[in-house]
């Protein structure tokens, strides 16, 4: 701390103390600051993490989403072409009933 020590001579105490005071408000209000921004790293880390898993989630959806919808649209080019057995028996089986084969 900067202290008006080397001034005892040269100020009245009244001053001096005031000032000790003042100086000592300062670096306690520095030091006070300095224990905020370690603190507001601390959270913006745990902030950057929690984007970084949220996004990991939502890359993992988007691949099963893709994958989902490319299975079902190569179902739909499947039954437009009437390639897909599932939809064939849906289809022929009440037929086939209704006519007696089956």
């Amino acid at each position: 701390m900067i202290k008006l020590n080397r001034w005892d001579g040269q100020v009245n105490s009244d001053y001096r103390n005031k000032y000790n005071d003042n100086v000592q408000k300062i670096e306690d209000g520095l030091n006070g600051l300095a224990d905020l921004r370690e603190t507001v790293n601390e959270e913006q880390k745990h902030v950057d993490d929690s984007i970084n898993n949220f996004q990991a989630q939502l890359d993992k959806f988007k691949q099963d989403f893709d994958k989902t919808n490319q299975k079902n649209s190569d179902r739909v080019d499947r039954i437009v072409l009437g390639k897909d057995p599932e939809a064939i028996e849906k289809v022929l089986i009440p037929i086939l009933k209704g006519y007696g084969v089956i």
